[in-house]
């Protein structure tokens, strides 16, 4: 039976990842979505070279879908596999239904 290792990244200005630089970047200037994808492609070199593994399995959550779909697109080499959990399709669609439902919400509650 293959073994499995999992390696999970809090992205930049999140978690543990914001309070133990936030003297360093207090602005958060470094947390863009480029940035975000060259931080991800350094952490899967990083295991592709620990583990001895010539591609990875990508696994994203909600945002960490956006930055995942686009990595696997751009660097199929490197990745074997990928899990979306929450696909994010559409960032715009998605707010607009937010707000609707929020409003609906609000209206039935009197507000």
């Amino acid at each position: 039976m293959d073994k499995l290792t999992f390696v999970g990244w809090d992205q930049r200005s999140s978690s543990r990842t914001y309070y133990t630089n936030k003297n360093i970047d207090s602005n958060n200037s470094t947390a863009f979505f480029d940035q975000a994808l060259c931080d991800l492609d350094e952490l899967v070199d990083y295991a592709r070279k620990r583990f001895n593994k010539e591609k990875v399995i990508i696994m994203g959550y909600s945002y960490g879908t956006i930055l995942g779909s686009q990595y696997v697109v751009s660097h199929p080499d490197k990745v074997s596999q990928y899990i979306a959990i929450g696909q994010v399709v559409s960032v715009s669609t998605g707010d607009i239904l937010s707000y609707n439902d929020a409003l609906l919400k609000a209206k039935k509650a009197g507000g």
